[in-house]
């Protein structure tokens, strides 16, 4: 019997071809020229905020929030021109996160403060105009740390020490910057007067650290009355406040007008000065530790520079064998966009390699 190809069942089904040219284009959530405009908002927040910085009064505060919303709306409508509902949603996610891991360093660990005014010259510079005067690094982890917006200690860490310089909330309501840094010379407990330029603590004579000009003189103007009269009101220190100085003593409203500066109200110790690169100051001592030397710039000039040297200048030339040697052959046309590609691709396969 021959044989024969039994009918199908049921007809077969013919897929339909979509064409992915009919699928419409999503609706943009925010429209594109919006990454024109966000700049624009971005420069106007930031001349609103350095017309209020260089304000003497705290009548500009309004001004300077209303910058600040300027520069983040700014911000926001400038890297999410063009996207979608979907894909702003998930940019705020992303950013959100960003910012609040910002947010707790900046609370509890670190944080940039910008100076001034000159009080503390010559080891800070203060200018209020826009990139102008010394930018500080402040440690708020070592003395513990604060409330947020609150002038309380969640826990206490190392207790301050002499010549420290730090940031701290003024204790003044009516003061016109809220934020401060003066240098500690009288700790809790001591009996602190300045004559003749001079600080003395315990009726002897106070002597300066390295870190201050040998021809630092202390003035004790007759307004001033903390560390200036006798009266034990005003000469002896309470337990848990610290006297804090400007080194600019002429030109410093410290301690000795608004008088004894609580611990709680110190925000943290500055570690160094990180603007202008030409003004770089470690106040810490940790530049000349061993574990900057041998962990920071070891590992940098030993391992990462090599690396970086490699990806950037030996991606772009190669050794080719010739019958007499080794030659080096020309530079890649795409230097150095396509060397550091390259290098940095070998780079992450060897690491992934012996990971």
């Amino acid at each position: 019997m021959p044989f024969s190809r039994r009918p199908a069942t049921e007809p077969m089904t013919q897929k339909k071809n979509i064409s992915r040219d009919n699928v419409p284009a999503p609706r943009p959530f925010i429209p594109p020229f919006m990454g024109w405009v966000g700049p624009a908002m971005l420069v106007a927040g930031l001349a609103l905020m350095q017309r209020a910085n260089v304000a003497l009064t705290g009548a500009l505060d309004g001004m300077w929030y209303a910058g600040l919303g300027l520069c983040v709306a700014g911000v926001f409508f400038w890297l999410t021109a063009g996207m979608t509902g979907r894909q702003v949603v998930e940019w705020v996610k992303g950013a959100g996160l960003a910012l609040a891991c910002a947010l707790v360093i900046r609370w509890a660990i670190a944080e940039p403060y910008r100076i001034p005014s000159s009080s503390m010259e010559t080891t800070l510079h203060g200018d209020p105009r826009f990139g102008r005067g010394d930018r500080v690094f402040v440690n708020k982890w070592i003395y513990g740390i604060r409330v947020p917006f609150m002038n309380r200690r969640l826990f206490y860490g190392k207790a301050p020490e002499r010549w420290d310089i730090v940031v701290f909330k003024s204790v003044e309501p009516d003061a016109i910057h809220k934020t401060l840094v003066k240098r500690i010379v009288g700790m809790p407990g001591e009996r602190v007067l300045i004559r003749q330029g001079k600080i003395y603590v315990n009726g002897s004579p106070l002597p300066l650290p390295d870190s201050l000009p040998p021809d630092t003189y202390y003035t004790s103007p007759p307004d001033a009355r903390y560390g200036v009269l006798e009266d034990d009101q005003y000469s002896l220190i309470p337990p848990g406040h610290y006297l804090v100085l400007g080194d600019n003593s002429a030109h410093s409203r410290d301690g000795r007008y608004f008088g004894w500066l609580p611990n709680e109200h110190i925000v943290g110790r500055v570690a160094c000065i990180w603007w202008p690169p030409t003004r770089w100051r470690d106040f810490t001592g940790f530049s000349r530790s061993w574990w900057w030397r041998g962990g920071v710039v070891g590992n940098w000039s030993g391992g990462e520079s090599v690396w970086w040297a490699w990806a950037m200048w030996g991606a772009a030339w190669w050794l080719r064998r010739r019958r007499w040697g080794w030659k080096w052959c020309r530079m890649t046309r795409r230097w150095p966009a396509t060397a550091a590609t390259r290098g940095i691709g070998r780079w992450r396969r060897f690491w992934m390699r012996i990971s």
